[in-house]
């Protein structure tokens, strides 16, 4: 009996041991899950606070980027007039050539702040001319100059074709740009459009005008509007 009494004792000393190591296991595991709580809730914060840090860097961008570009409002940029075809002048030379070019008779003389090379190394002979960037002093002129251009369809200086363009950072030109598919089905439609500033189309149907941000909502807008004049053509079908 005595044996059977020292058993007992000796398993209970043991369960109480057990149960004493899975008291501290559970205490060390539960503050171990409450570390990794306030990890995670830092983690948490951190990934919010580099989210909101981001979206303002991208916004900055923007502002910047509009900036450039609303400081560029009055710019062109003219393609492919050979180098040195200037001369000393350049700003004598536009303003001689572009109303040849446009064959275009301004009410005044063109009024141009500053004018000059694309700035990069000259190219050898052969190689494509660096772009002229001009600035005029007025927006309507500068706006007159690019619908004549775009009338014309072709313009040349003497025997080199040139084309003129606004001056605007390669990204909003790429953002304008996209919209060339739409504006090509617009056109064969016989449907009347503008591209404002800085990417907006605008498409002007049955006296109302639609504004659209990406080519994808115009492009949709006007695949609806074909559909619609097939259903109307053909209400048998």
């Amino acid at each position: 009996m005595q044996n059977i009494a020292s058993d007992t004792s000796a398993i209970k000393k043991s369960v109480g041991e057990v149960q004493s190591a899975i008291t501290v296991l559970t205490d060390r595991v539960g503050e171990a899950e409450g570390r990794i709580v306030k990890m995670e809730e830092r983690t948490d914060s951190f990934a919010e606070a580099l989210q909101t840090t981001l979206r303002q860097l991208e916004a900055v961008k923007e502002r910047v980027e509009d900036l450039d570009n609303r400081g560029r409002r009055n710019n062109l940029r003219i393609l492919a007039i050979p180098e040195d075809a200037e001369g000393n002048n350049m700003i004598q030379f536009l303003q001689n050539e572009i109303p040849k070019m446009l064959k275009h008779a301004f009410e005044g003389p063109l009024e141009i702040e500053r004018a000059h090379r694309a700035l990069a190394p000259k190219p050898r002979e052969g190689q494509r001319p660096r772009a002229i960037i001009l600035k005029l002093l007025m927006f309507q002129i500068k706006e007159e100059i690019i619908r004549r251009a775009r009338e014309m369809r072709y313009l040349a200086w003497h025997e080199s074709s040139i084309m003129i363009f606004p001056d605007y950072l390669k990204i909003l030109v790429d953002k304008r740009r996209a919209f060339a598919s739409v504006k090509k089905d617009l056109h064969t439609q016989g449907i009347k459009f503008s591209l404002r500033y800085p990417a907006i189309l605008v498409i002007y149907l049955n006296g109302a005008s639609h504004s659209f941000a990406t080519p994808e909502e115009a492009s949709d807008f006007v695949k609806r509007r074909t559909r619609k004049a097939g259903t109307q053509s053909n209400p048998n079908d």
